[in-house]
């Protein structure tokens, strides 16, 4: 993560005075880390010292108006994403997964329900309830893990940024929990390939009967 400061002014002007209008137009044009402007050419009205520190003119402006400065710290990832964007795209990401794993496993759990029930009806047996319960333990455990690791890392997230966290610890759980999505995505495919062809078996069963 790196950061810069980025510094604006804007002083009231006379806008019948040809170099202070041109003054204000540069200023709300340009941002610079010096600026040399106010008719006092030789000395700047702020100075960006480092990423956390910037000097500022504490004067006057020019006909006796107050001079306002605007700064804003900008900071991006290794992948140039600001904050607001990495924010953005975290959250975006949580809710997507988290949709996806929970609506897997109520679907697991309808289709496990629906076929308990007519095999007890039509009196199949367990043979169907078993396969579910087993394609169940399969997924269930490791997507619990998946939706817990998903969503502490976006919470955790925020301790990282406000310096609350080591960032390292951000940064490992980024990868344990990417590891996990992607070995419980796997899984829930696998689990509804199988739900699906034990929904095709109890339909030719049914028809047969």
């Amino acid at each position: 993560m790196s950061c810069t400061l980025k510094v604006s002014s804007d002083p009231e002007y006379d806008d019948d005075d040809d170099d202070d209008h041109h003054c204000r137009k540069h200023r709300h044009h340009h941002h610079h880390h010096k600026h040399h402007c106010d008719h006092h050419e030789s000395d700047p009205n702020w100075i960006v010292v480092d990423a956390h520190h910037v000097k500022l003119r504490a004067e006057h402006a020019d006909h006796g108006n107050d001079r306002t400065y605007k700064v804003a710290a900008v900071c991006t990832n290794s992948l140039g994403a600001t904050v607001k964007q990495h924010v953005l795209y975290a959250f975006l990401s949580t809710g997507l997964l988290v949709m996806a794993h929970s609506f897997i496993m109520f679907f697991l759990i309808a289709m496990g329900v629906e076929l308990k029930n007519l095999e007890k009806e039509k009196g199949w047996g367990d043979s169907f309830r078993r396969r579910t319960i087993a394609t169940k333990g399969r997924v269930f455990p490791i997507a619990t893990m998946a939706l817990l690791l998903v969503v502490a890392q976006f919470v955790l997230g925020g301790a990282a940024h406000t310096h609350v966290m080591p960032l390292w610890i951000h940064h490992v759980l980024a990868w344990v929990t990417f590891a996990t999505c992607a070995v419980t995505l796997a899984r829930e495919y696998r689990a509804l390939d199988e739900t699906n062809r034990l929904i095709d078996e109890a339909a030719q069963k049914q028809t047969g009967a």
